[in-house]
């Protein structure tokens, strides 16, 4: 895969890094050496030398350092060529005696700071929750203490009350926040007269199951016509992942394995029901549909960028330039969905859902005698490739979908919900630990 873009812009699950290798390294071990984070050395083994970028790691140890394999060819492909640096040239030619294999492991290196330095092509924000409530944690032993066993998001307020739709001022009840109220009295007219009545379609995922693999990322850019950018443009943060995996640190008091707790968070669009992002764009390019769906109008669009600016997920990107055209030559094009559009410069872009296989599923619905969609028949293209099947949609308005009852657990939360009130359709479980909680609990 070394010469697939999709692979190459694929951010390290741990690092975040991508295009580029990178030599990790204890931040005990730099700070003696006197190294930052970003800054070249030189790695010189019994059997060659590499310059690589440092990235400071916590979960490797202080007498190590570690280097990824399959980057550095130099006649692989057109985006292989020139990417990263070879480990094997670190390796000695010989076989291990047990396995046969090279030896990966155990090779002395000595590192020395070159007094360069480059900017990482990563798209890590931070590390640190700041204990606010993105990746919390709960103990195995403090599971089953809930009170009715359900679903405890920490906020105890009076009822959630909202302004009414379309710029009513009567506040009105919200359920207190939950996906199923919208849309709120007020704006229940027009198409929106029988939302009720219809589907609210929103997602589970289990971080407890999550690995962080990767793979809903890579299918969700196959399956939306999502572009690559570049390494330029990712050091510029400017990278159009509509699917990303967040990584966080927690360090804990474990007697067993290492005192670091990392969490995985797959992060897209929440699809809020009280969306910051819709009420600042000035030509109502985004908006809710009567199922729920923040969907957006990629030919009304003028590029202003207030939704990314408004929107406290970071889930929106924006085209800076025409990716789909000057990135993707003949015949890498004709590996575009023909169910969904390929956008250009100055559009903003976002996770739909999937909306392609939705209106799919209802239009064949519809055929045999007017049916409603079963639950499981609409499967977004990040739940088919999730292998630990971290991820599940459907009907939020059906108590007896596979999503709603999984919502029930005592682990259920909302990201950032009980701070701002975004009431997102996108719901997370809590990943379980075998030892005692803190940081974002």
């Amino acid at each position: 895969y070394s010469n697939s873009p999709w692979m190459l812009e694929l951010p390290d699950p741990v690092s975040k890094i991508t295009w580029h290798s990178w030599l990790e390294m204890n931040p005990a071990t730099a700070e003696a050496r006197g190294i930052r984070e970003g800054d070249i050395v030189t790695v010189v083994s019994d059997n060659g030398e590499v310059d690589v970028p440092v990235w400071v790691y916590p979960g490797i140890r202080e007498d190590a350092v570690a280097l990824a394999m399959g980057s550095g060819h130099t006649e692989m492909g057109r985006w292989a060529t020139g990417a990263g640096v070879n480990a094997m040239d670190l390796l000695p030619s010989v076989a291990e005696p047990l396995s046969g294999g090279f030896v990966t492991v155990g090779t002395m290196v000595s590192v020395t700071p070159t007094g360069e330095r480059r900017r990482m092509a990563t798209i890590e924000g931070s590390s640190d929750q700041r204990d606010r409530p993105i990746a919390p944690a709960v103990a195995f032993l403090d599971l089953g203490h809930s009170e009715d066993g359900h679903a405890d998001d920490g906020a105890h307020h009076e009822e959630l009350m909202e302004l009414q739709g379309y710029g009513g001022v009567q506040p009105v009840p919200s359920q207190d926040g939950a996906p199923t109220a919208y849309p709120l009295p007020g704006a229940d007219h027009g198409l929106y007269a029988n939302a009720h009545e219809g589907p609210r379609w929103g997602m589970a995922i289990d971080l407890d199951k999550c690995t962080g693999c990767s793979a809903c990322v890579v299918a969700c850019h196959s399956e939306n016509n999502v572009p690559w950018v570049g390494e330029d443009q990712v050091v510029m943060g400017r990278d159009m992942t509509w699917m990303r995996i967040e990584r966080y640190y927690e360090h804990v008091d474990a007697s067993h394995a290492s005192h670091l707790d990392v969490r995985f968070l797959p992060m897209l669009c929440q699809h809020c029901g009280n969306a910051p992002c819709e009420p600042v764009c000035p030509v109502y390019a985004t908006y809710h549909t009567p199922e729920g769906v923040n969907a957006q109008i990629y030919n009304r669009c003028v590029g202003t960028r207030y939704c990314a600016n408004n929107c406290p997920y970071k889930v929106r990107v924006y085209n800076w330039y025409r990716y789909t055209d000057e990135n993707v030559p003949e015949p890498m094009n004709w590996q575009w969905n023909p169910d969904v559009t390929v956008r250009t410069n100055g559009i903003m872009e976002k996770c739909s859902f999937c909306m392609q296989r939705i209106k799919d599923a209802e239009n064949r619905a519809a055929l045999e005698e007017g049916r409603d969609v079963r639950d499981g028949e609409i499967v977004p293209a990040c739940q088919q490739s999730c292998a630990a099947e971290a991820i599940v949609f459907g009907n939020l308005r059906d108590p007896d979908s596979r999503v709603s009852q999984i919502l029930e657990s005592e682990r259920t939360y909302k990201v950032l919900d009980e701070l701002i009130n975004t009431q997102p359709a996108v719901n997370y479980l809590k990943k379980v630990t075998f030892h005692e909680v803190s940081g974002g609990h």
